[in-house]
């Protein structure tokens, strides 16, 4: 989790969100994509 958010709940909500999840609960092997936001430049 990074300063974007005001709230761990914000950064679960966002990756409920990105991954098209039904609830907070994953089974396993279920693949999950986590937000990264860097200001740094990448060449």
């Amino acid at each position: 989790m990074t300063e974007e958010y005001a709230e761990v709940d914000d950064y679960i909500n966002e990756v409920v969100q990105i991954n098209h999840l039904t609830s907070e609960y994953l089974r396993p092997g279920q693949n999950l994509t986590v937000p990264y936001y860097s200001t740094e430049y990448k060449d």
